[in-house]
């Protein structure tokens, strides 16, 4: 099991083994690279949900199951369990990042069939 990851290089993010070994995922994306399926920023949050490592702003997680279980986490938390899906796609995805909030909202609405209203 990984223990400890860092970014190496550009589009290079290491991880080691408890018995120091090493592994680099080189080139994809960033989701890929951190097995981060949604970009959690790295920090104390995600550090208690299981990361164990940083490589720009995003946390790395040692599997994707465990990058996939804080992303519900997160949702589920207080940060954003009584906000409607409209509301909280706008704080999880802000445009400031460079994302397109009202594409994101249609694609959950139509993937999860929900109203995002």
């Amino acid at each position: 099991m990984f223990v400890k990851a860092k970014q190496t290089g550009k589009q290079k993010v290491t991880y080691w083994d408890e018995d120091g070994s090493a592994v680099t995922h080189v080139g994809g994306n960033w989701t890929w690279r951190n097995q981060n399926p949604r970009n959690i920023g790295g920090g104390a949050w995600a550090s208690r949900h299981g990361a164990i490592g940083k490589a720009g702003r995003f946390a790395v997680f040692p599997d994707y199951e465990t990058g996939r279980a804080a992303i519900f986490d997160l949702l589920q938390g207080p940060n954003f369990k009584n906000e409607t899906i409209w509301d909280a796609i706008a704080r999880y995805a802000p445009t400031e990042d460079h994302n397109d909030v009202k594409r994101y909202r249609g694609f959950v609405g139509k993937v999860t069939g929900l109203d995002p209203l």
